[in-house]
This record gives structure tokens, sequence and C-alpha cells, in this order.
């Protein structure tokens, strides 16, 4: 006869096998994954578009001389659906085996290539850069303590979350609306370009959007209203503002126990904040107003519900404005539909008939307006191919995954999350399980942005979602703590290894954000929120006013720079370029745009500091005028000075 001890150890191992069989499974299907990728890799990466050099212009060039990852994106992207889809079939075909030393030995047996797998892949937290010598280094250990310190005050007071909100809305008002540095005009030239062009009355749909238009007729707005473009980075401010408010916001509705909220909001401000390679409005494509629109459509499916038309309003509005990432969630949406018609069919609750035609009838609807949206895009706003397709194509940017990088761990996270969600389905309410399986089809859908371009850095950009996956874990662990525990301090494990796990993050980037706050602090007091760079803008305006004085102040005028936009902003000139120079990919288009600009009349005008970049260019265009001056390099067929 067992004693009750005997009978707790035998739950408590059955409760901690329960707990941890999950992450043994996920961690062997992602092992497996990651060897068969990499066995293909080679074949995977040759498969691009390869032209002689001579063929890109400059600029790109240093991109083609890359290793270069081919059809990587749609490889990966598959590939998590696919470690999600079988570490799911296994947990359920280990969960019908009724022998316990039988489960047992495939555990045993798959924890070994796990534990090898997580060997091989280390553990490097993207972009990290903490204190080698952490205990002498006064700012880091601060900045360490300071931020533990806080999280435990601000704990208390999670039973008052009216007074938390108004406090962390204070505290994150300075951390997202003061700059750490300048604003980098490259990469917003690609957003300011269109939007000159739009200014100047030229159709949506004549006009290339590196980033779709969304961002473009944001820039557009903002100059209407009279705003200066040299502070057009406050608008990403504010979005990074409310994006981390209203995550929070959420968060204090969504999860169960209300502290994983606060300790969401401070690791992702921790993380995209101090962890990113720059400040997050040194490049506007990085903002949560380009890359956290899921957030949007999830508040709709949880609050309204995914066959509500809002849901499909919203869905539709970004496919038109926000092309790119409208296709990837309206993809993840259309996956969420499928996957609840399957559960639907295979409960055989209903015929296959009846199940077909009620879901025809609640979301015919949301498809319809879908295909409207997409169908409005391609007539009225599309520009031929898209540039991020043809950069995909030649593989321009699009870096290979590393063996070790950090985004290994996703998968199994998910595949871990997914499962406890689904076993705790009878616990949740029927909004929230859709909302949470929707949230991981964004979350993979969203990690296209890193499969690509797969820099380190861009995990930190596509944090947030994956951080609020890795919290409702913890969310319901704890839950599952609560159920299979009656020791009362067992509940607060997971909270105090969240608080952990925050102070792991500060530690990391210990190295970097104390300075990031001194710049804070320094341009709070000199009143230089927005990062803007004076010295640029005097000379962008000085260059400016020389080229109109060499060019006896013809009106036709084209900008050879990767500042165009605040060139043709400048002076007021009609940019010709359907797409801008800095986008161009070949040298052949390049050049044949020149030329014929120089048929019509035109002045090719390039500041001196961007002769590394288009030096080359300008030597190619045939014309009968160039005169070099210490500033700027003009030639036309007119006379010049």
């Amino acid at each position: 006869m067992l004693r009750p001890f005997d009978l707790m150890k035998k739950s408590t191992f059955s409760s901690l096998a329960s707990l941890f069989a999950p992450l043994v499974l996920a961690g062997f299907v992602t092992a497996v994954a990651y060897q068969l990728f990499y066995l293909f890799a080679p074949f995977i990466w040759s498969l691009n578009t390869t032209c002689p050099l001579g063929d890109y212009t400059p600029a790109k060039r240093l991109y083609i001389m890359e290793p270069r990852n081919g059809m990587q994106l749609y490889v990966l992207y598959g590939l998590v659906y696919l470690i999600i889809a079988i570490t799911f079939l296994l947990y359920r075909l280990i969960s019908t085996i009724s022998v316990p030393s039988l489960r047992r030995s495939f555990l045993i047996f798959s924890a070994l290539p796990c534990l090898l797998f997580f060997r091989t892949v280390g553990f490097t937290p993207p972009m990290a850069e903490y204190s080698r010598s952490l205990f002498h280094d006064s700012p880091a250990m601060y900045f360490m303590l300071s931020v533990l310190g806080i999280t435990i005050l601000l704990t208390q007071l999670l039973k008052n979350r009216c007074v938390l909100s108004i406090i962390l809305g204070l505290f994150l008002f300075p951390a997202c609306m003061v700059a750490s540095a300048h604003y980098s005009g490259e990469d917003y030239d690609y957003i300011l370009f269109p939007a000159m062009r739009i200014l100047h009355g030229f159709p949506l749909n004549q006009t290339g959007f590196q980033y779709d238009h969304l961002l473009s007729l944001l820039a557009v707005l903002w100059m209407k209203l009279g705003f200066s473009i040299y502070s057009f980075s406050i608008v990403g401010q504010i979005s990074v503002y409310a994006f981390f408010m209203g995550l929070y916001l959420f968060g204090s509705r969504f999860f169960t126990h209300k502290c994983y909220a606060l300790y969401l909001l401070i690791s992702a401000v921790l993380v995209r904040m101090y962890g990113n390679i720059a400040d997050i409005i040194v490049c506007f494509q990085v903002t949560p107003l380009r890359l956290d629109w899921w957030f949007v459509v999830l508040l709709s499916v949880y609050f309204k519900g995914d066959a509500h038309w809002l849901t499909g309003l919203v869905l539709g509005l970004l496919l038109i404005f926000h092309h790119a990432f409208g296709v990837i969630y309206t993809l993840a949406y259309a996956l969420l539909v499928l996957f609840f018609y399957c559960m639907d069919v295979l409960s055989k609750k209903d015929p296959l008939s009846t199940v077909s035609r009620n879901y025809v009838m609640l979301y015919a609807k949301n498809f319809v307006l879908l295909g409207a949206s997409f169908l409005i895009y391609q007539l009225f706003f599309a520009f031929g191919q898209s540039t991020a397709s043809l950069y995909r194509q030649h593989g321009i940017g699009f870096l290979p995954v590393l063996r070790q990088s950090f985004y290994w761990y996703v998968p199994v996270m998910l595949s871990v999350f997914f499962i406890y969600h689904w076993r705790n389905r009878s616990f949740l309410s029927a909004r929230h399980f859709r909302a949470v399986v929707f949230l991981i089809l964004l979350a993979i859908g969203n990690s296209l942005y890193f499969f690509g371009r797969s820099h380190v850095n861009n995990i930190i950009n596509i944090s947030s979602i994956l951080l609020l996956c890795f919290f409702l874990l913890f969310d319901l662990v704890h839950s599952e703590f609560e159920r299979s525990f009656s020791w009362k301090p067992a509940r607060w494990i997971l909270p105090l290894l969240a608080v952990v796990f925050i102070g792991a993050i500060s530690f990391v980037y210990a190295g970097k954000a104390p300075e990031r706050l001194r710049e804070q602090a320094a341009n709070f007091m000199a009143h230089e929120m927005c990062g803007r760079d004076h010295g640029v803008e005097q000379l962008l305006r000085s260059n400016t006013t020389l080229i109109k004085e060499l060019t006896r102040f013809n009106p036709k005028v084209t900008f050879v720079s990767g500042l165009e936009a605040y060139y043709y902003h400048e002076s007021g000139y009609v940019p010709q370029s359907p797409s801008g120079i800095p986008a161009m990919l070949f040298m052949k288009d390049m050049v044949g745009f020149l030329d014929t600009q120089l048929l019509e009349g035109y002045y090719l005008a390039m500041p001196r500091h961007d002769a590394l970049t288009y030096g080359e260019v300008m030597v190619r265009p045939r014309a009968r005028n160039g005169v070099p001056y210490p500033f700027v390099l003009i030639i036309s067929n007119n006379e010049i000075g």
C-alpha cells in the first residue's frame, strides 16, 4: 500500500514530466528540422537570380558579393509550421501511450538530440553587448540594479491598475519620445521620396514604394499639416509610445495573471529600445508603424471576433496601404479560418456539408472584402514588380541564417506555447483560445522580416510579438502550477523566473543601455527630442543654394543622391524618377534614366557626399558639359554657372 508521501512524489513527478514533455519534444523536432535545413542549405541559398557584378549599381554590389540566401525566406516560413505541427502530433501520440515506462523512454530518447541541438546552437542573445567586467562597470551595474528595483516596486502596484497605468505612461514617455541618436536620412529617403512625388501630383501607381504606401502617405499628411520634414521621426516615436502602452493595456486584460503584462512591457522596452543596434527611430522602417500592425489585427479578432466585418476591414486596409504585411497577415487569417474549419470537421459534431455551409456564411463577407481590397491595390496602387520582390529575387541584403542564430529557439517556444494552449483550452474562453491561435500564426508571419534579411538585429525588431507569446506561455504554465501543486510557494516560481528573465535582459544589454540613456538625457536637456542633425540640414541647404545658382535657377534639375527627397524638398524641384535613384538595382536602368533626363534638358546634380556611391554612375551619361565644384558635381547639355 502506498503511503501519502509516495502518492505525493508520484503526482509531483507526473506533473513535472507533463510540464517538461512539450519542451523535450519541441527541441527534438526542431533539432531534426535544423539538421535537414542545413543539409539542403547550399541548394536553398543558390536559388536566386545572378547577373554579372557590373550590371548592378555600385551601392548594390556590396550585397551581391555577400552570401545570399535564395529561397530561405519561404523555406523557413514553412519549416516553423512543420515543426509546430509535428511536435503537436508527437505530443498527442505520446499521450495515447498507456504504459508510463514507455512514455518515459520515448522522452529520454528525445531529450538527447534536444540537448545536442541546444548545445550546437548555443545561447547568445541577439545583439548581446553586456559588460565583461559588470561588477567593475558602475553605469552597467546601476542600470541592472535600477531595472530590477523598478520592476519589484511596480509589482507592488499591481492591485491598483489605474495608478500603475499612469506611472507606466509617465515612465514610457521620455523613453519613447526622446531620441538617443540622429535618424538616418538614407533610410527615411525611401519613405520621403515617394511622399515628394505624391505632393507634386503624381498618381500612386506611378511611384515605387520601398516600404509600401502607408508610411509615405503619413509623411504627406505630416508635411500638409505644416510640420517640418526634418521632424517626421516624431511620428515614429509616437507610434512606439502608443504601441507599448497598448501592449500593456491589452496584456493587463488578456493575461490571467496580471503581473505578466507588466513584465512583458518592461522586457519589450528593454529589448526593443535598448537592445537594438541603434535607436529605434534611426530607421523608420523598424518602428511599430511598419512592423507591428499585427497588434491591431489581433485586437480586432479578440474584441470583435475573426468573423466580424471589422477584422476584414482592418486586413483589407492593410492589403491596400501596407501591402506586404497585409498579405502576410491575411494569409495568417486564412490559416486561422482553415484551422478551426478542420477542427470542426474532425469533431464530427455536424456533417461536412453543414460545417462548410456555416463557414461560408460566416466568413464570405470578409473574404469578399479581402478580395476587393487586393483588386483595388492592383488597379490603383501597384507599380510594376515591387522593390522588395526584386531585391529578394536577386538576394539584395538577404543573408543566410546562422547556425547559431538565436531565432532557432523560437520554433521551440512556439511549439511549446501551442501545446500548452491546446491542453488548457477547456479553461479558456472561446475568443481567448481563437485569439492565441491567431497570435501564433501572426508571430510566424511577422518573422518573415527576419527569415529573409537574417541579420541578428532583426530578431530585436520583431521581438515584441515573440515576447508576448513567451509571457503568455508563462501565464499558462503558471495556471498549470496552480492546478497541479497544492504547495502555495510554487505559485511564485513563475513570477520569480520572469523577474530573473528581466534581470538577464538588463545584464545582456548593460553594455549599451547606460550610454543610450545618457544620450537621451543630454538630448532632452538640449531640446533635441526627435534626433535632428542640424549639420546635415545646413549642408543640404547650402548645397541646394549652390546648385540653384549654377543651374541659373532652372527648375529642371535631377538629384543623384541618397538624400534626394530632402534635396527636392529644399529646392522645390519635381522628382522625375518613379522609384528614386537609391532604389534602382541595375546600372542600365539608372544610366538610361539619367541619359533621358539629359536629353530632356535636365541638369544632373550630385552632392560630393554621395561621390563614393554615385561617382561611377555620373561618368556614364553623355553630357556636353560637366563641372566639378568643391561641394557638388553638375553635368548637363545646358550651360553651367
